[in-house]
């Protein structure tokens, strides 16, 4: 069988999970204890000024007016070619009232981007990346997901909690390591269904722009989804789940399993399940769950 691209990373990964700290400015070395903290005392500093050099480019890439064809047409974060895609609803926003500067700065984005690289620019993106990073619920499982598609799952449970926020911070979405494509079915960011920020710029009402962008974005999925041979489609968001299976054709049968639905597209296996926030997915006995049903 075929390692995943990503296989060496994550096990020099795995040997690094009980090191105290674990520097996060490039390839994942293997590091002791003694060698790590020695590490991080020594390039803390030169780490941090890069940092926020990283972050003053990226801001200041940011385009003078917002693009909307750009933002409508984003795929998502990861390698276009993964073998395991999630599709969400859309994107959560921080603060709306960062949600212009976010535009300008996602007008610059290409269809498909490196999270970090992506995140760098976006109000309180970069908290999500490095030793520190805040929580991020949607990415924390399916970074473990990954975790069983790799085969590298810890039996013991704090060693497996300490893989997952590594993966999560270091290779989930990263253009080169990841396997997995995230994706979401709606273009704009927004904190819920319920709320609407947009109607000063383009749409009015929340109806009126799933009306106009729904059709279109499942155009757009459904052809980057047929680009390249796919594993595994994680569809997440119950409430979501008629929208989600019109990206495969109407005659597709789907399986009704517990709380899941599966089908087979193409050859990759496509489950639709509960939000990855759910509280059935807080235990480790909910995601190998989750796994067991999604992964082929």
């Amino acid at each position: 069988m075929k390692k995943p691209k990503n296989f060496d990373a994550t096990v020099r990964l795995i040997a690094s999970a009980d090191s105290a700290s674990v520097p996060y400015d490039g390839p994942i070395a293997m590091l002791t204890k003694v060698e790590a903290r020695e590490q991080e005392r020594k390039r803390k500093e030169r780490l941090e000024e890069q940092v926020r050099e990283r972050i003053a480019k990226a801001k200041a890439r940011a385009a003078k007016e917002i693009d909307w064809d750009v933002i409508e047409n984003f795929i998502g974060y990861g390698p276009i070619d993964a073998p395991v895609v999630f599709i969400g609803m859309e994107e959560g926003l921080y603060d709306p009232t960062y949600l212009e500067a976010d535009l300008k700065y996602r007008s610059t984005f290409a269809p498909v981007m490196d999270i970090q690289e992506a995140h760098l620019g976006l109000y309180k993106g970069p908290d999500l990346f490095g030793p520190r990073a805040r929580a991020q619920k949607t990415w924390w499982a399916a970074s473990d997901v990954m975790l069983h598609f790799d085969g590298l799952t810890p039996k013991d449970k704090k060693h497996r909690a300490a893989l997952r926020k590594q993966y999560r911070t270091m290779i989930l979405g990263n253009a080169k390591l990841s396997d997995a494509l995230l994706v979401e079915l709606l273009p704009y960011p927004s904190p819920s269904k319920t709320d609407w920020f947009y109607g000063a710029y383009k749409f009015k009402t929340r109806q009126e722009y799933e009306a106009k962008v729904t059709d279109g974005r499942i155009r757009l999925l459904r052809s980057t989804l047929e680009q390249y041979p796919r594993k595994a489609i994680i569809c997440y968001g119950r409430d979501d789940w008629k929208r989600f299976k019109r990206l495969f054709p109407d005659d597709t049968k789907w399986t009704i399993v517990g709380r899941f639905e599966y089908a087979m597209w193409n050859g990759a296996k496509v489950t639709l399940t509960d939000h990855l926030t759910s509280p059935c997915f807080y235990s480790d006995e909910g995601l190998d769950q989750l796994a067991a049903i999604a992964l082929p």
